[in-house]
């Protein structure tokens, strides 16, 4: 994992660390934009690295889309790498346990439709994408925005 981040340049910046600090105690949700082919957020975010501060840095996962765990070994990969499947099942699951985790909200859409890069626009698919919302209100749990320079059309 380390060779991972190395590899790719990963460099977390965190704008107000007070502000993670102060949701120490609640599983936050951390929805990470924009989304490439490849999630780098799912290597950035692994707890390993211990990137976040807290518990958030301790038991944190990463929530991807289910067709991931059809391929059999990309499977195995993304298990390593403490990933679940993106659903309202997992997200409640998580939330209920305390545990802190990272998702795109603009999923595969934001794959498929993707363009070449263009350092001065980056397109978001998050009109549709509320439901995430809703289950924060619902569960008390704060939505920590995540935005990750360099990832669009770097594949």
């Amino acid at each position: 994992m380390f060779q991972s981040a190395k590899y790719f340049g990963l460099k977390t910046v965190l704008e107000d660390e007070n502000a993670i600090d102060e949701i120490k105690d609640k599983a936050a949700i951390f929805a990470c934009e924009p989304h490439d082919i490849i999630p780098y957020y799912a290597f950035a975010f692994n707890p390993i690295l211990k990137r976040l501060p807290g518990h958030h840095g301790e038991r944190n996962s990463v929530l991807v889309t289910s067709a991931l765990f059809m391929l059999p070994f990309i499977r195995h990969v993304y298990t390593w790498v403490r990933a679940n499947r993106v659903d309202k099942t997992t997200f409640l699951g998580n939330l209920k346990k305390g545990e802190s985790f990272c998702f795109i909200p603009g999923g595969v859409q934001e794959v498929m439709f993707m363009e070449e890069a263009d350092d001065n626009e980056v397109i978001l698919y998050l009109q549709k994408r509320k439901e995430f919302v809703k289950l924060a209100l619902e569960t008390g749990s704060p939505i920590v925005p995540v935005y990750c320079f360099g990832v669009a059309g770097s594949y």
